[in-house]
């Protein structure tokens, strides 16, 4: 009896957390991988608009100057697709890791699947058929025999499954083989983009050096074009320094209108309690009994005060306005052609033609600006007494002044072709003060993440 017992014992298989682990960890990087091969696509995509842009320009100044910002922008494109294409090819590397680990794993239980059925088929050629009928017809009671038969025909069963383990363990392991072959395939159909990718980007270059070249030829027009360029970024600034300032008046003027109405109504009704008739001093308490409240749907102090800290808190984690790439950085950057440093007040976030422009947090649609210069139309969102979000070049405002709005909510549609900036969005992160501006891309959170829409 001891001796079945250890036979068994050495048959039964263990339960395996390693394959289930290994899943987890393939899925969660093939996630990754779908990710970044949705990023490349969409970049390629952006990247046939603008030269097609590019191709439909003429020779004149500027239209070589449109050309040379979209070229600006296709190069950062290109720039983004190479390092995606980077990231996938790690992602690759580490998938062949795991599958290789894979392999190992299963070609181990394999081995010990086999020897484990080798030791039962040795001890049934030693002890054969007929020392098991003996085994049986010895037993000592009817019970004795009844436990007998029903532990060797677990063995019998065992040794079944562990035939099935095998073939499934088989079969296994040359799945794992194929997804190994597979995936080194993938590796070099990756290092075949990325090679092709580079190619793409030197060459957009030389054609871009070539157009500053031809645009520098001509000082007059250029020293035009940066003294408008200049008065644009002047001009954005001064009305996002004149819209704060007038919204701070006005949130004052409006505090204080409602203190005044509010000590005056808290006067009347003290003399209506003074009313001798009963029935006249109820209906004077009931009509002054309502506390005085703000004439337009904007927050009040204490509600922005409570926008504000989440907004704060969210530094870093704000979602994207709109799906895209970011092809001019926040801050002074010296500029190809003019050759001086020009200060970017936002960041610009090339997306396909008219897309959904989305808040990145709640708040409430302060003001809304037509063409302003090279920015277009605008739409300033204030999030409390100090922090406020801009957003430029729409080809169409769908929110009205006047308006809370939620993250996710919709604020019109990004630029297109005839955009005075293409098709992008102009991000700026503010606060109160004289250009104040902050560097939007220490606010938002990974670029794959774009404010949710909320349903209503």
């Amino acid at each position: 009896m001891r001796i079945l017992f250890a036979i068994l014992a050495i048959l039964i298989i263990s339960p395996s957390a390693w394959g289930q682990d290994f899943e987890r960890i393939r899925e969660e990087l093939r996630e990754r991988q779908n990710q970044t091969s949705t990023q490349i696509q969409t970049l390629q995509q952006l990247i046939l608009q603008y030269e097609q842009e590019i191709r439909e320009s003429e020779t004149e100044y500027e239209s070589l100057y449109r050309a040379f910002q979209e070229l600006e922008r296709e190069i950062a494109l290109r720039d983004a697709v190479i390092r995606n294409l980077q990231a996938q090819g790690r992602q690759l590397s580490e998938e062949i890791n795991i599958i290789q680990r894979e392999v190992a794993a299963n070609r181990a239980e394999l081995e010990r699947l086999i020897a484990t059925y080798q030791e039962s088929l040795t001890y049934l050629y030693k002890h054969g058929r007929v020392p098991e009928l003996a085994y049986l017809f010895t037993s000592g009671s009817f019970n004795q025999m009844l436990v007998r038969s029903y532990y060797l025909r677990r063995f019998e069963d065992q040794r079944t499954r562990q035939a099935e383990a095998i073939d499934r363990q088989q079969e296994e392991l040359r799945v794992k083989e194929e997804q190994l072959v597979a995936s080194r395939e993938e590796v070099q159909r990756n290092l075949a983009e990325t090679r092709e990718a580079r190619e793409g980007l030197q060459e957009t270059r030389r054609r871009q050096d070539r157009n500053i070249v031809a645009l520098q030829q001509n000082r007059e027009q250029t020293q035009q074009k940066l003294a408008e360029t200049r008065r644009s970024y002047e001009n954005l600034n001064t009305i996002l320094n004149n819209t704060i300032a007038e919204l701070e008046r006005v949130q004052r003027e409006e505090e204080e209108r409602i203190r005044q109405l509010e000590a005056e109504r808290l006067r009347r009704l003290a003399e209506a309690r003074q009313i001798q008739d009963a029935a006249e001093r109820e209906r004077e308490i009931a009509r002054l009994s309502e506390p005085v409240t703000r004439s337009t749907a904007e927050p009040s102090r204490e509600e922005y005060a409570r926008i504000e800290l989440s907004f704060v808190r969210s530094k870093g984690n704000l979602p994207w306005p709109v799906n895209g790439v970011v092809t001019q950085q926040f801050g002074f950057n010296v500029h190809p052609v003019y050759r001086t440093r020009i200060a970017s007040p936002g960041i610009e976030i090339s997306a396909e033609e008219r897309s959904p422009v989305r808040v990145v947090h709640e708040g409430f649609v302060s003001a809304i600006y037509r063409g302003v210069g090279e920015f277009g139309d605008m739409v300033i969102v204030r999030h409390g007494d100090s922090h406020f979000t801009v957003y430029t070049n729409f080809s169409e405002i769908s929110i009205r002044e006047n308006t809370f709005v939620r993250a996710g909510d919709i604020l019109g549609r990004s630029g297109s072709r005839s955009s005075p900036r293409g098709s992008s969005l102009y991000f700026i992160v503010r606060r109160s003060g004289a250009d104040s501006n902050m560097n939007p891309l220490e606010w938002l959170g990974s670029p794959d993440r774009v404010a949710p829409p909320v349903s209503r």
